[in-house]
């Protein structure tokens, strides 16, 4: 519907004055050469060449246009996945051309463009020589792994979340973790609960985090709430209801902090804390799931 509403001109203006849908056209142009990975810290571990490429999709774009009045920090999940990565001896390909996948392009309806994207991608992933792409945007592992097939476009590689490697690595490897020192609740990824029918996965991982614990809200899994937007549109009293009505639900169970599985989640989250009339009642620190695994994790006996 969105598609049809874009070809007879009927969309409303995505939000942020379109911001994020014009970058990500332009990302199209075979000419253009994103510098990506230029502030990894020198401790991250990558390579040119291997089995492993990691695809960070466009947390570090959201940094530099919500940074300044919400105070996100997406970028550090890539990082941290990065370092989850290299804790477990992989040393990733990134691609310093990285551009980005296409999933809000799909979603607003700019099939076409989407298709450009998707097309880069599927040239540069070949190109790389990888066998196995991992990334930590459960929108990203959804297009990738679902939307590109479904729209022609094959990629040479196998998709994995990063969530599956971890509870791959985990499960035979001889870790530990130490106490996250917050109470905590979850709030799922709808395209990671509802769209993959994968709530299980993140609570797997929750579930090995000893010394962590984990209070759910009425509303989950399957059944969560969502954060109250989806590829940028539509951003309005009803999204806004929708986050408040979560943050009031994480609030009750008592926990300090929200564990987020979606970059998009932590930021609509964080918008609607700094609502001026009712900030206090929705303040809770926001954490990625990712980050948190990366902060406690450590090697039994060393």
């Amino acid at each position: 519907m969105r598609a049809y509403y874009q070809q007879h001109q009927l969309a409303e203006a995505p939000t942020h004055g379109g911001f994020f849908q014009s970058m990500m056209r332009a990302m199209t142009a075979e000419t253009l050469s994103p510098r990506r990975w230029q502030d990894l810290p020198a401790k991250i571990r990558t390579r040119p060449d291997g089995s492993v490429l990691f695809f960070g999709g466009c947390a570090p774009y959201f940094d530099i246009f919500f940074n300044k009045f919400l105070g996100v920090a997406t970028a550090r999940i890539l990082e941290d996945s990065l370092r989850l990565l290299n804790f477990f001896d992989v040393e990733p390909i990134v691609l310093e051309s990285e551009i980005c996948c296409g999933h809000d392009l799909l979603w607003t309806g700019d099939r076409e463009n989407f298709l450009r994207l998707a097309r880069r991608n599927a040239r540069a992933f070949a190109e790389s020589g990888a066998s196995e792409l991992i990334t930590a945007c459960p929108e990203c592992y959804r297009t990738l792994a679902h939307d590109y097939p479904a729209n022609g476009v094959t990629l040479p590689l196998t998709v994995t979340h990063i969530h599956d490697f971890l509870e791959r690595e985990i499960d035979k490897a001889a870790v530990g973790f130490k106490p996250l020192g917050a109470t905590v609740t979850f709030q799922d990824a709808c395209r990671q609960s509802r769209f993959d029918g994968r709530a299980d996965l993140p609570r797997k991982l929750l579930a090995r985090m000893t010394g962590t614990k984990c209070i759910e809200m009425p509303e989950s899994g399957t059944g969560a709430v969502c954060c109250g937007n989806s590829a940028w549109t539509g951003c309005d009293a009803y999204s806004k209801a929708l986050q408040v009505k979560r943050l009031t639900s994480a609030r009750q169970t008592g926990s300090e902090m929200i564990l987020t599985a979606c970059p998009k989640c932590q930021i609509h989250l964080r918008c609607a804390m700094e609502d001026a009339m009712r900030a206090e009642d929705l303040q809770m620190e926001t954490l990625d799931l990712v980050s948190a695994i990366a902060r406690t994790i450590y090697w039994e006996g060393s």
